[in-house]
């Protein structure tokens, strides 16, 4: 291209000094993490079996690791589960003769609900004098533990989503 001297005193160069970043070698495996997949790793030289890959400070794709060899990574061809999303119980949930017990109280003590309501249940705590104390079904979610008629072990006050 020619430029005549003023366009030349015109223009401006751009020169950069800052390298060009480099792909990201792990992109590919974060990607399929993110999206819930399992992503395993091995040292090549050993063929040894496949381990979960859990963080991403790990050595990357075909890098010597501590023990001199090389890892290999792959996809997994199947998909890690998802959690089913809980939500607190209701009063649907608890029917008569059920029981409730703080989640850290192992000394098997265990109260049964003066009144189970749309707002939580009522439960009769102490003998002189009576209290009873109204635990919200979010409280009742967090902190409390529930067994049902006909159960043998405690659960957590939750449900799965429909």
């Amino acid at each position: 291209m020619n430029m005549t001297p003023s366009q030349l005193a015109n223009s401006t160069l751009h020169f950069s000094s800052e390298p060009k970043p480099k792909p990201d070698p792990l992109a590919e495996f974060k990607a399929a993490h993110a999206a819930g997949k399992r992503v395993e790793y091995r040292n090549a030289n050993s063929a040894g079996a496949w381990g979960v890959w859990h963080t991403y400070g790990m050595a990357l794709p075909m890098e010597i690791n501590s023990n001199g060899g090389y890892r290999q990574w792959r996809i997994a061809p199947w998909t890690l589960p998802t959690p089913p999303r809980m939500v607190p119980l209701t009063c649907c949930d608890v029917p008569p003769g059920s029981v409730f017990r703080y989640c850290t109280a192992n000394d098997g003590g265990w109260w049964a609900p003066a009144m189970v309501s749309v707002d939580g249940v009522t439960l009769p705590l102490g003998a002189e004098p009576l209290q009873l104390v109204e635990a919200s079904w979010e409280t009742l979610r967090n902190t409390w533990l529930i067994r049902t008629p006909g159960e043998m072990v405690w659960r957590k006050c939750e449900k799965e989503a429909k």
